[in-house]
């Protein structure tokens, strides 16, 4: 796969919402994790975020963070945010 085809599989071409820059921050972060290199498949993709998951949990571990925690306030906040984006993307009557 080459870069160009690469960049049009991770461009997000809709209206710039608070998710889709919650998205692309993400992504950002995965790039930087892997020093540059954006992930070329699903399975790439899933291998990232699982490998940045496990490093910030180290990292939380280290700082006496419970991740647990962590992860039951990140699942509350994703459900708020995807609720609120299906409300903004329903069409007035």
């Amino acid at each position: 796969m080459n870069d160009r085809h690469r960049r049009e599989q991770f461009r997000d071409t809709r209206p710039r919402s608070p998710n889709t820059r919650r998205r692309m921050a993400a992504r950002e972060a995965i790039r930087t994790h892997r020093r540059g290199d954006l992930p070329k498949t699903v399975t790439d993709s899933t291998d990232a975020i699982v490998d940045l998951i496990t490093d910030l949990r180290h990292l939380a571990a280290y700082l006496g963070i419970d991740f647990q925690y962590v992860l039951r306030v990140s699942d509350m906040h994703h459900h708020d945010e995807q609720a609120e984006e299906a409300r903004e993307t329903i069409p007035a009557h």
